[in-house]
């Protein structure tokens, strides 16, 4: 048996995905959209469910796996490394597959909402879940899957290909997801695959050294310039796509209909704070819960439905408050954080409600790399592998960057105030970052 995807052509269907595809927690990422809102507000095509995802996660999870045992066997000091792939192949397909399997109805969508209310973020609850499925233990270790999906596997050479820099989850999801939205994005897949090596392997006493990296070869550029094309890809994707000003804003939106909600009813709260409970609701059953609420969750439903989002007052390059080192360093961390505590304090300035907010700010951040992409080649000096932004001038360029964007609810604020509110507002941003504590 088998699926045909769009993306990769023929998908085999292993024997223990078969066990488990009408499975409730399976079933429910049928009907998750992979992006969103966005196919509501400006990418039509973007229909695509968060199963698709992982049927293609998991694909590319067993081919790189393939590709690195080829390679193996072709080292004589590969022998231990490849025998722990072969073991481990199978826990690293199901990692795959599974590494999504938290994830709140309309995927990011409310990724900060769901942390804000149960403390946990979608990858920490796709890590309890995996308990659930015991009917793969057969062919499985639910504990070591859980490990690869949340990064603390033994070997980091493992968990780097479903949870890395380069790893499997972003390869797919950026030629998926650009497939549907309707860019026109090539990028050969398999090439950049079989260039994939694993680094340190001279390292036998210390197999958590070694870990997944890209070939470099002086007088072949392929790795370097195919990376390239992936990260440049990747950074692209969420200025073109991910971060697009419309569906963004209306994703601000849900995500606080769904804090309000959580704050109004105990009943919901529950919901998120239950993992039953919340592996029950998809984006369907958390519109109905919506249409429920009171007047505020049903305006901002009705306005999502009828593409009548906030409006962005402004937008600002928050550059100028890099030398304020505890802010900077909080929009590092977590940039939606950082949005909601100036919302509250904005609303609180202006007199509004910060439970049924009509100005939201939201924190855009640019995509950098956050971990080191090794290469196959020693650096004399420090004795240790290149990193890959040492070598490329396109990635070594990718500096942390954050635009401010402030939106409006023009039926609660007047258009005619919008000048004045805008010099309002900057001042008040400007004078609580500059006390930011």
């Amino acid at each position: 048996m088998s699926f045909i995807d769009p993306i990769h052509g023929r998908i085999g269907i292993p024997s223990w995905l078969n066990r488990i595809l009408n499975h409730p927690l399976v079933r429910r990422t049928m009907f998750i959209r992979q992006l969103g809102l966005k196919a509501y507000i400006d990418f039509p095509g973007a229909i695509h469910t968060r199963f698709s995802h992982l049927i293609g996660t998991m694909h590319l999870a067993g081919k790189l796996c393939d590709i690195l045992v080829n390679k193996l066997s072709e080292i004589a000091e590969g022998k231990e490394v490849r025998d722990i792939i072969n073991q481990q192949k199978n826990n690293i397909m199901i990692a795959g597959f599974l590494h999504d399997i938290g994830h709140g109805p309309f995927s990011h969508a409310i990724d900060f909402a769901l942390k804000r209310v149960s403390k946990y973020t979608h990858e920490e609850i796709s890590s309890k879940l995996i308990e659930e499925f015991s009917e793969i233990e057969a062919h499985a270790d639910l504990k070591k899957i859980s490990q690869i999906v949340s990064g603390k596997f033994e070997y980091p050479f493992i968990t780097k290909i479903i949870n890395g820099p380069i790893d499997v989850d972003k390869l797919d999801y950026l030629i998926r997801d650009s497939y549907h939205v309707g860019l026109k994005y090539y990028f050969d897949v398999e090439l950049f695959m079989y260039k994939y090596a694993l680094i340190g392997l001279e390292q036998k006493e210390n197999l958590k050294k070694i870990t997944l990296g890209l070939e470099y070869q002086e007088d072949d550029k392929t790795a370097i310039t195919t990376a390239e094309i992936f990260l440049t890809i990747w950074r692209g994707m969420y200025d073109l796509v991910y971060y697009k000003d419309k569906s963004r804003v209306a994703e601000k939106m849900l995500e606080y209909a769904v804090l309000h909600l959580a704050d109004e009813k105990d009943e919901f709260k529950n919901k998120l704070l239950d993992l039953k409970e919340l592996s029950n609701l998809d984006d369907d059953s958390l519109l109905r819960e919506l249409e429920k609420g009171d007047a505020f969750c049903q305006d901002i439903l009705q306005k999502i439905r009828q593409g009548n989002v906030y409006k962005i007052l402004f937008k600002e390059d928050l550059g100028n408050f890099a030398n304020i080192p505890k802010f900077w360093d909080d929009c590092k961390k977590d940039p939606d954080n950082v949005g909601y505590i100036l919302t509250q304090k904005i609303c609180e300035e202006k007199g509004l409600s910060e439970l049924e907010p009509a100005i939201i700010c939201d924190i855009v951040p640019s995509k950098v790399l956050k971990e080191k992409i090794s290469l196959s080649k020693i650096n004399e000096e420090t004795g240790e592998p290149y990193d890959l932004t040492e070598v490329s001038d396109i990635l070594s360029s990718f500096k942390p960057k954050f635009e401010l964007r402030i939106c409006i609810d023009q039926e609660k604020i007047s258009s005619e105030d919008n000048e004045k509110m805008k010099e309002e507002v900057k001042n008040i941003i400007k004078g609580l970052i500059e006390e930011w504590k």
